[in-house]
Protein backbone atom coordinates (compact mmCIF):
# COMPACT_ATOMS: atom_id res chain seq x y z
CA UNK A 1 0.00 0.00 0.00
CA UNK A 2 1.41 3.15 -1.34
CA UNK A 3 1.94 6.31 1.30
CA UNK A 4 -0.82 7.96 -0.24
CA UNK A 5 -3.33 5.29 0.22
CA UNK A 6 -2.68 4.80 3.72
CA UNK A 7 -2.95 8.61 3.89
CA UNK A 8 -6.56 8.57 2.86
CA UNK A 9 -7.49 5.47 4.45
CA UNK A 10 -6.09 7.08 7.61
CA UNK A 11 -8.30 10.10 7.03
CA UNK A 12 -11.06 8.18 5.68
CA UNK A 13 -10.87 5.98 9.37
CA UNK A 14 -11.08 9.32 11.29
CA UNK A 15 -14.00 10.95 10.20
CA UNK A 16 -16.28 8.21 10.39
CA UNK A 17 -18.69 8.87 7.89
CA UNK A 18 -17.50 6.70 4.46
CA UNK A 19 -16.87 3.50 4.44
CA UNK A 20 -14.05 1.05 2.19
CA UNK A 21 -13.65 -2.21 0.57
CA UNK A 22 -11.05 -4.20 2.68
CA UNK A 23 -10.62 -7.39 1.13
CA UNK A 24 -12.36 -10.09 -0.89
CA UNK A 25 -13.20 -13.74 0.15
CA UNK A 26 -13.99 -17.04 -1.62
CA UNK A 27 -16.28 -18.61 0.68
CA UNK A 28 -17.23 -21.86 -0.71
CA UNK A 29 -15.06 -24.69 -3.40
CA UNK A 30 -17.85 -23.56 -5.83
CA UNK A 31 -16.42 -20.01 -6.69
CA UNK A 32 -20.29 -19.14 -6.48
CA UNK A 33 -20.04 -17.26 -2.66
CA UNK A 34 -18.10 -13.99 -2.17
CA UNK A 35 -17.76 -12.06 1.23
CA UNK A 36 -16.85 -8.40 1.24
CA UNK A 37 -14.95 -7.39 4.07
CA UNK A 38 -15.11 -3.28 5.03
CA UNK A 39 -12.99 -1.19 6.82
CA UNK A 40 -15.51 -0.25 9.12
CA UNK A 41 -18.97 -1.00 11.16
CA UNK A 42 -21.01 0.86 8.39
CA UNK A 43 -24.48 -0.93 9.17
CA UNK A 44 -25.77 2.54 7.13
CA UNK A 45 -24.53 0.75 3.73
CA UNK A 46 -27.74 -1.63 3.81
CA UNK A 47 -30.35 -0.52 0.82
CA UNK A 48 -27.83 2.14 -0.04
CA UNK A 49 -25.55 0.31 -3.03
CA UNK A 50 -26.79 1.85 -6.18
CA UNK A 51 -24.44 -0.64 -8.51
CA UNK A 52 -23.05 -4.07 -8.22
CA UNK A 53 -20.56 -5.30 -10.69
CA UNK A 54 -17.77 -7.88 -11.56
CA UNK A 55 -16.17 -7.46 -14.53
CA UNK A 56 -12.43 -7.83 -15.94
CA UNK A 57 -12.58 -11.24 -17.52
CA UNK A 58 -11.05 -12.92 -20.48
CA UNK A 59 -13.19 -15.84 -21.44
CA UNK A 60 -16.38 -14.52 -19.19
CA UNK A 61 -15.92 -10.70 -19.51
CA UNK A 62 -18.81 -9.94 -16.95
CA UNK A 63 -19.99 -12.34 -14.03
CA UNK A 64 -23.52 -11.30 -13.05
CA UNK A 65 -24.50 -10.90 -9.41
CA UNK A 66 -27.81 -12.43 -8.00
CA UNK A 67 -30.19 -9.90 -5.90
CA UNK A 68 -29.07 -8.98 -2.28
CA UNK A 69 -31.36 -9.35 0.81
CA UNK A 70 -30.96 -7.93 4.50
CA UNK A 71 -29.57 -11.42 5.19
CA UNK A 72 -26.80 -10.54 3.28
CA UNK A 73 -25.32 -7.97 5.55
CA UNK A 74 -23.36 -8.87 9.08
CA UNK A 75 -20.69 -8.34 10.86
CA UNK A 76 -17.35 -10.12 11.49
CA UNK A 77 -15.71 -10.85 14.85
CA UNK A 78 -13.99 -7.51 15.17
CA UNK A 79 -17.28 -5.93 14.21
CA UNK A 80 -16.26 -4.53 10.48
CA UNK A 81 -19.14 -5.36 8.12
CA UNK A 82 -19.50 -8.04 5.61
CA UNK A 83 -21.37 -8.22 2.44
CA UNK A 84 -22.44 -11.93 1.18
CA UNK A 85 -22.52 -11.96 -2.89
CA UNK A 86 -23.40 -14.51 -4.73
CA UNK A 87 -23.34 -15.14 -8.38
CA UNK A 88 -24.87 -17.19 -10.78
CA UNK A 89 -21.50 -19.04 -12.19
CA UNK A 90 -18.04 -18.62 -10.96
CA UNK A 91 -15.43 -17.16 -13.56
CA UNK A 92 -12.60 -17.62 -15.51
CA UNK A 93 -8.28 -17.79 -14.13
CA UNK A 94 -8.66 -13.89 -14.59
CA UNK A 95 -8.26 -10.91 -12.40
CA UNK A 96 -11.67 -9.37 -12.47
CA UNK A 97 -13.29 -5.85 -10.72
CA UNK A 98 -15.68 -5.66 -7.81
CA UNK A 99 -17.47 -2.27 -8.02
CA UNK A 100 -19.94 -1.20 -5.27
CA UNK A 101 -21.35 2.17 -6.03
CA UNK A 102 -22.71 3.75 -3.07
CA UNK A 103 -22.88 7.48 -1.34
CA UNK A 104 -21.64 5.98 1.89
CA UNK A 105 -18.52 4.29 0.23
CA UNK A 106 -15.73 5.70 -0.97
CA UNK A 107 -15.09 6.84 -4.67
CA UNK A 108 -11.59 5.92 -4.16
CA UNK A 109 -11.84 2.61 -2.36
CA UNK A 110 -15.29 1.55 -3.90
CA UNK A 111 -13.61 -0.90 -6.43
CA UNK A 112 -11.12 -4.14 -5.41
CA UNK A 113 -9.70 -6.91 -7.68
CA UNK A 114 -9.42 -10.00 -7.02
CA UNK A 115 -9.60 -13.97 -8.13
CA UNK A 116 -12.50 -16.52 -8.34
CA UNK A 117 -9.45 -19.03 -7.96
CA UNK A 118 -7.79 -18.50 -4.73
CA UNK A 119 -9.01 -21.22 -3.18
CA UNK A 120 -7.49 -23.48 -5.85
CA UNK A 121 -4.09 -25.49 -5.06
CA UNK A 122 -1.29 -23.73 -6.22
CA UNK A 123 2.29 -25.56 -7.15
CA UNK A 124 4.47 -22.32 -7.34
CA UNK A 125 7.49 -22.13 -4.84
CA UNK A 126 7.59 -18.39 -3.44
CA UNK A 127 11.18 -19.26 -2.45
CA UNK A 128 13.81 -17.76 -4.63
CA UNK A 129 15.99 -20.58 -6.07
CA UNK A 130 19.27 -20.99 -4.74
CA UNK A 131 22.12 -20.62 -6.96
CA UNK A 132 23.08 -23.35 -9.65
CA UNK A 133 25.90 -25.73 -8.92
CA UNK A 134 28.97 -24.69 -10.97
CA UNK A 135 29.80 -27.76 -13.62
CA UNK A 136 32.24 -30.14 -12.20
CA UNK A 137 36.01 -29.13 -13.82
CA UNK A 138 36.43 -31.12 -16.73
CA UNK A 139 40.06 -31.84 -17.92
CA UNK A 140 40.53 -30.44 -21.24
CA UNK A 141 41.91 -33.82 -23.35
CA UNK A 142 45.50 -33.02 -25.41
CA UNK A 143 45.14 -32.12 -28.60
CA UNK A 144 47.75 -33.26 -31.15
CA UNK A 145 47.86 -30.02 -33.50
CA UNK A 146 50.40 -32.10 -35.65
CA UNK A 147 47.60 -34.78 -36.71
CA UNK A 148 47.26 -34.45 -40.27
CA UNK A 149 46.54 -37.48 -41.83
CA UNK A 150 44.56 -40.97 -41.17
CA UNK A 151 46.74 -42.73 -38.91
CA UNK A 152 47.97 -39.54 -36.55
CA UNK A 153 43.97 -39.11 -35.81
CA UNK A 154 43.49 -42.55 -35.26
CA UNK A 155 46.98 -42.67 -32.65
CA UNK A 156 45.11 -38.95 -30.96
CA UNK A 157 41.71 -40.77 -30.61
CA UNK A 158 43.17 -43.85 -29.39
CA UNK A 159 44.93 -41.88 -26.86
CA UNK A 160 41.86 -39.92 -25.59
CA UNK A 161 39.67 -43.02 -25.38
CA UNK A 162 42.63 -44.90 -23.32
CA UNK A 163 42.44 -40.97 -21.24
CA UNK A 164 38.15 -40.85 -21.00
CA UNK A 165 36.97 -44.11 -21.01
CA UNK A 166 39.60 -46.60 -19.83
CA UNK A 167 37.44 -49.26 -19.18
CA UNK A 168 37.05 -49.77 -23.41
CA UNK A 169 40.18 -51.77 -24.34
CA UNK A 170 39.18 -53.17 -27.58
CA UNK A 171 41.09 -52.49 -30.48
CA UNK A 172 39.85 -54.87 -32.91
CA UNK A 173 39.21 -53.94 -36.25
CA UNK A 174 35.85 -55.79 -36.05
CA UNK A 175 34.71 -53.52 -33.64
CA UNK A 176 32.05 -51.08 -33.75
CA UNK A 177 33.45 -48.21 -31.49
CA UNK A 178 36.37 -48.45 -33.10
CA UNK A 179 35.28 -48.77 -36.46
CA UNK A 180 33.60 -45.73 -35.28
CA UNK A 181 36.21 -43.84 -34.69
CA UNK A 182 38.12 -45.05 -37.76
CA UNK A 183 35.45 -43.56 -39.97
CA UNK A 184 35.83 -40.25 -38.00
CA UNK A 185 39.54 -40.59 -38.96
CA UNK A 186 38.96 -40.82 -42.41
CA UNK A 187 36.47 -37.86 -42.38
CA UNK A 188 39.02 -36.14 -40.36
CA UNK A 189 41.77 -37.12 -43.25
CA UNK A 190 39.56 -35.57 -45.94
CA UNK A 191 38.59 -32.34 -43.78
CA UNK A 192 42.73 -32.07 -43.30
CA UNK A 193 43.56 -32.51 -46.92
CA UNK A 194 40.97 -30.22 -48.53
CA UNK A 195 42.27 -27.46 -45.88
CA UNK A 196 45.70 -27.71 -47.28
CA UNK A 197 44.45 -27.43 -51.03
CA UNK A 198 42.10 -24.64 -49.92
CA UNK A 199 45.39 -22.78 -48.36
CA UNK A 200 47.54 -23.92 -51.53
CA UNK A 201 45.30 -22.08 -53.80
CA UNK A 202 44.59 -19.23 -51.56
CA UNK A 203 48.33 -17.59 -52.96
CA UNK A 204 49.30 -17.10 -56.75
CA UNK A 205 52.97 -18.89 -56.15
CA UNK A 206 51.43 -22.14 -54.63
CA UNK A 207 48.61 -22.39 -56.51
CA UNK A 208 48.34 -25.50 -58.50
CA UNK A 209 45.11 -25.50 -60.90
CA UNK A 210 44.44 -23.08 -63.71
CA UNK A 211 40.94 -22.04 -62.74
CA UNK A 212 42.88 -21.00 -58.74
CA UNK A 213 45.02 -18.76 -61.56
CA UNK A 214 43.04 -16.95 -63.57
CA UNK A 215 41.01 -15.84 -60.58
CA UNK A 216 43.95 -14.49 -58.92
CA UNK A 217 44.78 -12.75 -62.34
CA UNK A 218 41.08 -11.40 -62.16
CA UNK A 219 41.59 -9.85 -59.14
CA UNK A 220 44.20 -7.23 -61.08
CA UNK A 221 41.72 -7.17 -64.03
CA UNK A 222 43.99 -9.74 -65.84
CA UNK A 223 42.61 -12.27 -68.05
CA UNK A 224 44.95 -15.00 -68.95
CA UNK A 225 44.74 -16.25 -72.30
CA UNK A 226 45.38 -20.39 -73.26
CA UNK A 227 48.67 -21.55 -73.26
CA UNK A 228 49.95 -21.53 -76.69
CA UNK A 229 53.04 -22.44 -78.06
CA UNK A 230 55.38 -19.80 -79.90
CA UNK A 231 55.42 -20.05 -83.13
CA UNK A 232 57.53 -18.16 -86.42
CA UNK A 233 58.20 -18.13 -89.59
CA UNK A 234 61.69 -19.60 -91.15
CA UNK A 235 63.57 -19.22 -94.14
CA UNK A 236 65.75 -22.45 -95.32
CA UNK A 237 68.54 -21.36 -98.01
CA UNK A 238 68.44 -25.62 -99.19
CA UNK A 239 70.54 -27.60 -101.41
CA UNK A 240 68.11 -30.06 -101.79
CA UNK A 241 64.86 -31.31 -99.82
CA UNK A 242 62.90 -32.21 -98.57
CA UNK A 243 62.37 -30.52 -95.07
CA UNK A 244 60.96 -33.31 -92.45
CA UNK A 245 58.46 -32.10 -90.26
CA UNK A 246 60.67 -31.99 -86.23
CA UNK A 247 63.39 -30.59 -87.83
CA UNK A 248 65.42 -28.51 -84.53
CA UNK A 249 66.55 -25.01 -85.35
CA UNK A 250 67.13 -22.09 -82.96
CA UNK A 251 67.93 -18.28 -82.81
CA UNK A 252 69.91 -16.75 -80.43
CA UNK A 253 68.44 -13.96 -78.05
CA UNK A 254 69.81 -10.83 -76.93
CA UNK A 255 71.69 -12.34 -74.33
CA UNK A 256 73.19 -15.30 -76.35
CA UNK A 257 70.94 -17.73 -75.54
CA UNK A 258 69.57 -20.34 -77.72
CA UNK A 259 66.07 -20.65 -78.63
CA UNK A 260 64.78 -23.78 -79.83
CA UNK A 261 62.20 -24.52 -82.74
CA UNK A 262 61.20 -27.05 -85.26
CA UNK A 263 59.58 -27.23 -88.24
CA UNK A 264 56.10 -28.48 -88.66
CA UNK A 265 52.83 -27.91 -87.02
CA UNK A 266 52.81 -30.11 -84.16
CA UNK A 267 53.88 -32.90 -82.36
CA UNK A 268 51.86 -35.16 -84.76
CA UNK A 269 53.31 -33.50 -87.62
CA UNK A 270 55.01 -35.84 -89.76
CA UNK A 271 54.62 -34.08 -93.14
CA UNK A 272 58.04 -33.80 -95.69
CA UNK A 273 57.95 -30.66 -96.94
CA UNK A 274 58.94 -30.93 -100.82
CA UNK A 275 61.82 -27.57 -101.43
CA UNK A 276 63.95 -27.20 -104.11
CA UNK A 277 67.30 -25.25 -104.72
CA UNK A 278 66.05 -22.40 -106.95
CA UNK A 279 63.38 -21.34 -104.71
CA UNK A 280 66.01 -19.66 -102.50
CA UNK A 281 66.41 -16.85 -105.01
CA UNK A 282 62.33 -16.16 -106.11
CA UNK A 283 62.31 -12.40 -105.37
CA UNK A 284 59.71 -11.13 -103.68
CA UNK A 285 56.34 -9.72 -105.82
CA UNK A 286 55.07 -6.93 -105.00
CA UNK A 287 51.23 -5.90 -106.25
CA UNK A 288 52.13 -2.40 -106.43
CA UNK A 289 55.23 -1.72 -107.54
CA UNK A 290 54.37 2.04 -106.08
CA UNK A 291 53.94 0.39 -102.60
CA UNK A 292 57.31 -1.36 -101.58
CA UNK A 293 57.47 -0.60 -97.83
CA UNK A 294 56.25 -2.23 -94.89
CA UNK A 295 53.85 -0.47 -92.47
CA UNK A 296 55.46 0.14 -88.81
CA UNK A 297 54.73 -3.11 -87.19
CA UNK A 298 54.28 -5.48 -90.15
CA UNK A 299 54.48 -9.14 -89.48
CA UNK A 300 53.65 -10.95 -93.03
CA UNK A 301 54.09 -9.66 -95.76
Amino acid sequence: MSTSTRDRLKDLLAQGTLSAIDFVEIADASETTLIVHFVTAAIVLKNQLTRVSITGGETIPTVDVLPISDADWSNDAFGKTTLTLRVRAPGDFSTYMLTLASPFIDEYFDHIPFSFKALCPRDIDCQVPGPACPPEPVQAPPIDYLAKDFQSFRRALSDFSALRYPAWQERSEADFGVMFMEALCSVADDLSYQQDRLASEAYLDTATERRSIVRHARLVDYEPRPATAATVLLRFDVIAGPIPAGLTVHAATTEGVPIEFETGTGLADTTSYDVRPEWNAIPMYYWDDQARCLERGASEL
